[in-house]
């Protein structure tokens, strides 16, 4: 008989097929018992790790709500706002503000518009409905053509009809529940500053509050005094315009020029003494620019908003903190992995004598990486339900978790948990069975000018967040301790938000100065700060006739 070659036989314990479904088995159980039997470096890597998820994720959410500003509404891409851009003698003017007539005569006259509406802010006004009295921040005038160009439901009433007529008003669910209860609001009538009475003829329901004006009111803007004002140079009121399908928004912005030079320029000239040209001449600038209404929240320049905006600068910004804190979390596990390369290295030699393949250890130190950065995210969520409501009392936003930032987080997850043990992963399965176990085997030589170079970016990422942190914080202790020429700590604010209360300013004082704890009592038309209390703008030359 020939002898058996020793080279082809294979014992049919270790074959290849009997071994991959238990080592692939393994996996998982072999990672949970490394994280049991190493509880500090388990601790520390995800708990790291965790954090920086955390961190990431209320920075995203923030970020997000940032950005889905005025996203929801069907014709968005075709909404603009028209505001002034003007120069008069060297002084630049930038505002939502723009004349009353302008509306109309864009529509009437421009073939590229579908519906324009202007909207005017009342600003604080007093809200009376029976024994309820309440001041209300979001008050709007609007023209009835609103509901042609924003998106919104009208629970209750006709939006071709509800604000056609003068003291009309649209309430949303919110107000009708607040002043209403469970009756019916429709039909009834609301006082506002006890000089206005509205009648309630619509309820309306918006898709989102994330927009760069909420409106809890809309009357109709034919209540307005001015409504049927022909000046083109008193600017009080902000138009938008509803484009259509087909229109070309760069043949629109050439004719803005002519728009001007047609209405604003008799004007001038009726008001300032001169021609539009000679005003052109001596310095004035004075133009119509369109703002894209998706663009208007976190970019627009323009002052007089009709609420607080956003800035997309920040939104830079803390989109790379969020990727810089993120990549310190997975340079760390990067780095302490390595660090634990030599008390793994035995295990990685028997495995390869055992007959694991490279690619078979890489794996399994990628699943590692993926279940502990599961694990961490896990934890993250908890965190982040913890932080949530500190981090919007902070930024004033109210944030939520949606649908996309699910599946983004999950991405992230993955993706970490993927590149921080990539790296690891090939160290660690590079290892040679006879130098690891003969005892000759040394980590100084695997990846360490890598791994220095990891520590030295880690470093300087954090404390480059440091400094910027401490610069901060300094600014805000400046902002608090500054001098500002009083003592605020003794100083109350009480608004006169009314007409009559203003009116009755005097005697309200006396009776203030009739108590012994009250020094003096002064006016103003408003706060330190910026604060435009002015509603129009208006420009005449020194030269032109009173």
């Amino acid at each position: 008989m020939r002898p058996a070659r020793t080279s082809n036989t294979r014992h049919p314990q270790f074959s290849e097929s009997n071994l991959r479904k238990p080592m692939l088995r393994n996996f998982v159980l072999i990672t949970l018992r490394n994280l049991r039997k190493h509880r500090g470096y388990s601790f520390i890597n995800i708990f790291g790790r965790a954090t920086g998820l955390a961190a990431f994720m209320l920075i995203l959410m923030f970020v997000q709500h940032e950005t889905s500003m005025d996203q929801h509404h069907e014709k968005g891409d075709r909404i603009y706002r028209v505001i002034l851009d003007a120069e008069v003698m060297g002084q630049t003017v930038m505002t939502t503000n723009t004349p009353m007539p302008m509306a109309e005569a864009f529509v009437a006259e421009l073939p590229e518009l579908e519906a324009a509406t202007r909207v005017d802010s009342r600003a604080k006004v007093l809200v009376v409905v029976d024994d309820i009295q309440l001041y209300e921040n979001r008050f709007f005038l609007v023209d009835s053509t609103y509901f042609d160009i924003f998106t919104a439901e009208l629970i209750f009433g006709d939006p071709r009809t509800a604000l056609t007529l003068p003291n009309s008003v649209v309430i949303t669910e919110e107000i009708a529940e607040k002043y209403f209860g469970d009756s019916n609001p429709m039909g009834r009538s609301i006082n506002v500053d006890r000089e206005t009475d509205y009648t309630v003829t619509g309820i309306v329901r918006f898709a989102s509050d994330r927009t760069h004006f909420r409106a809890d009111f809309l009357g109709s803007m034919v209540t307005h005094p001015q409504v049927d004002s022909p000046v083109w140079l008193s600017n009080s009121w902000n138009t938008y315009i509803l484009l259509r399908e087909d229109a070309d928004i760069a043949a629109l912005r050439a004719k803005m020029p002519g728009m001007v030079t047609k209405h604003v320029g008799p004007d001038i000239e009726r008001f300032m003494g001169q021609t539009y040209e000679e005003a052109k001449a001596a310095g004035l600038r004075y133009e119509f620019a369109l703002e894209k209404m998706t663009d208007i929240y976190l970019t627009s320049k323009a002052e007089d908003q009709l609420q607080p905006t956003g800035d997309v600068r920040y939104v830079y910004i803390l989109s790379s903190i969020a990727l810089f804190v993120l990549l310190i979390a997975c340079i760390n596990f990067m780095n302490l992995s390595t660090a634990r390369a030599s008390s793994r290295a035995r295990e990685v030699g028997l495995r390869k004598v055992f007959g694991s393949q490279r690619a078979q250890l890489i794996r399994q130190f990628l699943g590692e990486s993926v279940i502990m950065a599961t694990l961490s995210m896990l934890i993250a969520v908890v965190l982040v339900a913890v932080a949530l409501p500190f981090f919007e009392q902070i930024t004033g936003a109210v944030l939520s978790i949606s649908g996309p930032l699910v599946l983004t987080m999950i991405g992230v997850t993955l993706l970490t948990g993927l590149l921080s043990g990539l790296y690891p992963a090939f160290v660690l399965s590079g290892f040679r069975p006879v130098t690891v176990l003969n005892g000759s085997f040394s980590t100084r030589s695997k990846g360490s000018f890598l791994r220095s170079s990891l520590v030295v970016f880690q470093f300087a990422i954090s404390i480059a967040l440091l400094i910027s942190t401490g610069i901060v914080f300094k600014q805000l202790r400046f902002i608090q301790d500054r001098d500002i020429g009083f003592q605020k700590e003794q100083v109350i604010v009480l608004p006169l938000e009314t007409m009559a209360a203003r009116e009755g300013f005097e005697a309200f004082r006396e009776e203030l100065l009739r108590n012994p704890g009250v020094i003096q009592v002064a006016a103003a038309s408003g706060l330190p700060g910026p604060n435009h209390i002015h509603n129009s703008k208006g420009f005449r030359w020194e030269s032109a006739p009173a």
